[in-house]
């Protein structure tokens, strides 16, 4: 649905459909109600490239575009 998630430890770095990336430590926050990106900017610099790496090995497509490209006329 385009969402997209990476995780390395304690750290994840998680982002629905389109939105900005938030960063959580699971540890401290299993609930994930405390947005850590201004304060580990760089840990979420190394998971987003990560997962960049990933999606790239793996052939992950934009699911907008997917949509667009199989929409039918009825929908």
């Amino acid at each position: 649905m385009g969402n997209r998630a990476v995780r390395a430890g304690s750290l994840k770095l998680v982002a629905d459909d389109n939105a900005p990336w938030e960063l959580y430590d699971l540890s401290a926050d299993r609930t994930e109600l405390n947005d850590l990106m201004e304060k580990l900017p760089s840990d979420a610099g190394d998971l987003e490239k990560k997962y960049q790496a990933w999606a790239q090995r793996v052939g992950v497509e934009n699911y907008r575009e997917l949509r667009k490209k199989f929409r039918t006329k009825d929908e």
